[in-house]
């Protein structure tokens, strides 16, 4: 993006652009504001090069300045209520458990986008409240919650609300205790991916990069926490069942 607000043809295509900001507009979990530093909002940078608006360009690039861990400014500290993402897997265990009971349910408490909104109706609420991802992004959120819920919709084959409301029931999650005791591995799918090293950074020091930058499981350390498949930006990592001798590899003290 040049500074007038046009698109460097160097760089990306008018074409590639747009395309880019359609996968965007549809990523269901954001890795790209989870990766970020310093936190910024994707749903400006989409503003500004949709509309090529120099002072959303500016709106957009403040927002990375004022929150810079090296620009020296150190972001103001706001106390809220308990909401936003930090919550959702509270609400997904309470309706998953509530609903069956014939308890009629709003579901909020969580949802910052149309998958976990898709999630809270899945688990047999019949309407979603949004809160927090109004104040932080405005009611132009609204078309976002529509087009990514229309979207995965027909991804998925669903076609109707009546139809997506309750379809994880009447076993949406697995008791903790009746998970297997047996632990999987991570996979990697190389023509997925981009070698971007991001996985190598697992806590657990299970994962290493060859000389290709392609990355190896360690069966002696993963413990199939999958981490590094939930964060992998291109969807290259997936989990498996151990073979024999790696599961004698793995020893847990």
């Amino acid at each position: 993006m040049q500074k007038n607000g046009t698109v460097d043809s160097k760089i990306m295509t008018h074409h590639q652009l747009q395309t880019e900001l359609v996968r965007c507009e549809y990523c269901e979990e954001k890795p790209c504001k989870e990766a970020c530093p310093v936190n910024c909002s994707p749903f400006d940078f989409m503003m500004a090069a949709r509309v090529g608006n120099p002072s959303d360009i500016k709106r957009a690039a403040a927002e990375i300045m004022l929150s810079n861990p090296l620009g020296g400014v150190w972001e103001e500290g706001v106390v809220t209520g308990m909401s936003g993402d930090g919550v959702t897997p509270i609400s997904y265990h309470t309706l998953a458990n509530g609903v069956p009971e014939g308890i009629e349910i709003s579901g909020n408490g969580g949802p910052m986008t149309y998958k976990a909104a898709m999630d809270f109706l899945a688990l047999g609420v019949k309407t979603v409240q949004f809160c927090t991802i109004a104040t932080k992004f405005g009611y132009g959120i609204i078309r976002d919650l529509e087009s990514g819920t229309a979207f995965l919709m027909q991804e998925r084959g669903i076609s109707s609300m009546k139809e997506l409301i309750g379809i994880a029931q009447p076993h949406p999650i697995t008791d903790f205790m009746a998970l297997s005791s047996v632990k999987k591995i991570s996979d990697f799918n190389y023509n997925l991916c981009t070698s971007c090293g991001n996985c190598a950074r697992c806590p657990y020091l299970a994962i290493e990069l060859d000389e290709q930058g392609r990355p190896h499981s360690d069966p002696a350390r993963c413990i199939g926490c999958s981490i590094c498949a939930k964060k992998c930006f291109t969807g290259a990592i997936t989990l498996r069942e151990r073979g024999a001798e790696e599961l004698a590899l793995l020893v847990e003290n």
